[in-house]
């Protein structure tokens, strides 16, 4: 099993989940509870460039 399919994938996710409520908390929960919801799914399904809008579709670099 390639690594990044495994253990590392989850940590990284858990990680940024983790620190996106964090700073959510932390600036005074200005985003809705479903906004945040739906970053941290944006960022767990396509990754984080599409999410920071970077790029558009996530299978073209």
């Amino acid at each position: 099993m390639d690594r990044c399919a495994g253990f590392d994938a989850y940590a990284y996710i858990a990680s940024a989940h983790f620190g996106i409520i964090q700073q959510w908390l932390t600036q005074g929960r200005k985003e809705s509870p479903q906004e945040i919801a739906s970053i941290m799914f944006k960022l767990s399904a396509r990754g984080p460039l599409y999410a920071a809008g970077v790029i558009k579709d996530p299978m073209i670099p």
